[in-house]
């Protein structure tokens, strides 16, 4: 069966990212090449995430090819994530581009594509969320909730508009930021997402994780460069103190 509403998504997705490509191009890659990358990378990663979710939610599935191409199932997001970053990676190791400077580059794209996925959640099954009065209506409810995932895009989107103007961050520093903030987003957003019973899912653990490691990446690089900048201090203060060699003119004296 034909999923429109999951196809428009996609169409939706790849429109965003080709206007973003001309509007604001990268740096290591040409406007046409920007989405054509970044096409295998999200196709690979969202079948990597559906199968672990296969694999975790229902492993006797694995025989039926129809039941792990069903996306709707569900998708384990962070090992998708993962699995795209590395095929990412490895089609710009063979174009022989530096990684930390085209990922870096290109994470703002990356994150207006998946801030369309969850905006679109309103041409998919619908916004879910906490009941209110102000909201959309999800198919097959009659109770208004609340569109986290349109405001959950929103914020993403937001992060990367404001990673493509920050151009004195460097290119770690941008996808550490780009990284944690979806994490964070996806952390805060599952709070108020509907699940059975009181636990938080998996997924919403999986977000809090990321970010914690984020920010434990982040402390852990400015501890170091703050150690380096201590122990270059000593060393410029000895240099400056060191006697200078004697000249033609001291030895003529």
């Amino acid at each position: 069966m034909l999923d429109t509403g999951l196809l428009l998504t996609g169409a939706l997705v790849w429109l965003v990212v080709s206007v973003a490509a001309r509007w604001a191009p990268a740096a290591v890659l040409d406007r046409a090449e920007i989405v054509d990358r970044l096409v295998v990378p999200a196709i690979v990663g969202l079948l990597a995430g559906r199968l672990v979710a296969v694999v975790l939610d229902d492993p006797a599935s694995l025989g039926s090819l129809r039941a792990i191409l069903v996306i709707r199932g569900g998708v384990e997001f962070w090992p998708g994530v993962a699995v795209a970053v590395v095929t990412l990676a490895w089609t710009l190791r063979r174009q022989r581009l530096d990684l930390r400077l085209a990922l870096g580059d290109l994470a703002p794209f990356l994150l207006w594509g998946y801030a369309t996925y969850e905006a679109a959640c309103v041409v998919r099954a619908g916004c879910y969320g906490p009941v209110s009065a102000i909201g959309l209506v999800p198919d097959g409810l009659r109770t208004r909730m609340f569109p986290v995932g349109v405001v959950v895009g929103l914020v993403v989107f937001g992060l990367g508009f404001a990673l493509r103007h920050l151009w004195t961050w460097s290119p770690t520093a941008k996808i550490l930021a780009a990284v944690g903030g979806v994490a964070a987003a996806r952390s805060v957003a599952s709070i108020w997402l509907p699940r059975l019973g009181d636990e938080p899912t998996r997924q919403h653990l999986e977000s809090v994780a990321v970010t914690l490691s984020v920010a434990a990446a982040v402390i852990i690089t400015l501890v170091v460069a703050r150690v380096r900048r201590r122990s270059a201090r000593p060393a410029e203060r000895t240099g400056s103190a060191a006697p200078r060699p004697a000249g033609p003119a001291s030895e003529a004296s």
